[in-house]
């Protein structure tokens, strides 16, 4: 009797869904043990696939190349003018006009005091996306100034500030306008 009670529950957890289920996937686990590894692989093959635009209102897919000549109009800075002084200083020594121009070309301009005349030397620039590359020489001497485009700042000099001139705005004549202030200052105390 023991034994006909015991065959008739095997048989009735054999038929049982949940128990024979448990059996196939076991027997299967053991035939294939990498068959798990398998199917955490095949979900995240899933989740990587490409996103439906199609779902998405007001939404375009954007290939490289667009993406590309976005990120470039983004750093051209052709055309446009800096003003760069030092907050310290009011003697126009560390003043710096800078004009982009077309194929990365630079022109600078300042105020050399000691001769009393502008100064316009040209170099060569590179627009990165959070900074701009300044080279250029001076009296024999190469010269590298780093301008931070989130601050407007020169990084090599504490105290600095640029300001961006509007397009209109002539540096030739702002710049003979602060020398002649200087130079009329210079000379208020002369006796002859």
């Amino acid at each position: 009797m023991k034994k006909f009670l015991g065959i008739i529950i095997i048989s009735l957890m054999w038929f049982s869904n949940s128990y024979s289920e448990q059996l196939s996937t076991d027997q299967k686990q053991e035939e294939n043990p990498f068959a798990e590894l398998e199917a955490l692989n095949s979900t995240a093959t899933k989740k990587k696939s490409i996103i439906d635009f199609s779902q998405l209102e007001g939404v375009t897919p954007v290939n490289n190349k667009e993406f590309q000549k976005w990120a470039e109009e983004a750093k051209n800075i052709n055309g446009k003018k800096l003003y760069c002084a030092n907050k310290s200083y009011d003697d126009y020594r560390n003043l710096v006009v800078l004009e982009f121009k077309y194929r990365n070309r630079v022109k600078v301009s300042g105020i050399d005091l000691e001769n009393e005349k502008i100064i316009e030397l040209y170099g060569r620039y590179k627009a990165l996306s959070d900074e701009i590359i300044v080279n250029y020489t001076y009296d024999k001497t190469n010269i590298e100034k780093i301008i931070s485009r989130k601050y407007l700042t020169i990084k090599q000099s504490s105290g600095s500030y640029c300001k961006r001139l509007d397009d209109d705005e002539s540096v030739s004549d702002k710049l003979n306008l602060m020398l002649n202030e200087k130079i009329i200052d210079k000379s208020q105390s002369n006796k002859f």
